[in-house]
């Protein structure tokens, strides 16, 4: 199955050039996190998975960004829709710790 995106459902009337080409590949991003939707309610829950992959060493975005201003930044994405299948926070976690154990073992065994 292709991953699709759709961000018509997003306020883009203040979005930037670069705006429009991040939202073609803010689908990644989500699919790392779990999340088919960014929604209001579920803005601390991107922010705390996103700060859980780069706490374990595999963040999603080169920059180094704060809380608030990922919950900020967030915020202008709401409405971003994908067909990514949402998991609840625990199987997300046990997904990257599995991850994390093989390259653990991976790098042990070398």
């Amino acid at each position: 199955m292709a991953l699709t995106s759709d961000y018509r459902n997003c306020f883009v009337s203040d979005w930037s050039k670069e705006d429009h080409e991040f939202a073609k590949h803010f689908c990644w991003a989500l699919m790392s996190l779990d999340i088919g939707e960014v929604k209001a309610k579920n803005l601390k829950e991107i922010t705390f998975r996103l700060n859980f992959l780069k706490r374990i060493g595999f963040p999603v975005f080169n920059t180094d960004e704060t809380h608030d201003y990922v919950i900020k930044y967030l915020d202008k994405w709401v409405g971003y829709k994908t067909n990514i299948k949402e998991e609840p926070r625990f199987k997300f976690i046990r997904r990257w710790i599995k991850g994390l154990e093989r390259d653990l073992e991976e790098k042990l065994s070398v």
